[in-house]
């Protein structure tokens, strides 16, 4: 069996998309994003939530869910302002 680099992602999804400026503000954890039409999958190796946050707020415009790994759902973390 081949092993996995990352054993749980910490995914975020936003209503919206990201600049690569804005994606290379988000850190070394940042891994990836995966854009679904006017929505992205954020993808980190840890949680990062303050990292996301904070650039969410400076923008002044996204929706932010977080996977939750209990319940396999998206949580609500910060609404379009």
């Amino acid at each position: 069996m081949a092993s996995r680099p990352f054993e749980d992602l910490d995914i975020y999804l936003l209503s919206g998309t990201l600049t690569e400026s804005d994606e290379i503000a988000l850190g070394d954890t940042f891994i990836g994003n995966c854009v679904e039409g006017n929505s992205a999958f954020l993808f980190f190796s840890t949680p990062a939530e303050k990292q996301v946050t904070g650039l969410l707020k400076s923008l002044g415009y996204h929706t932010l869910k977080e996977w939750d790994h209990d319940t396999t759902w998206f949580t609500t973390l910060a609404e379009k302002t």
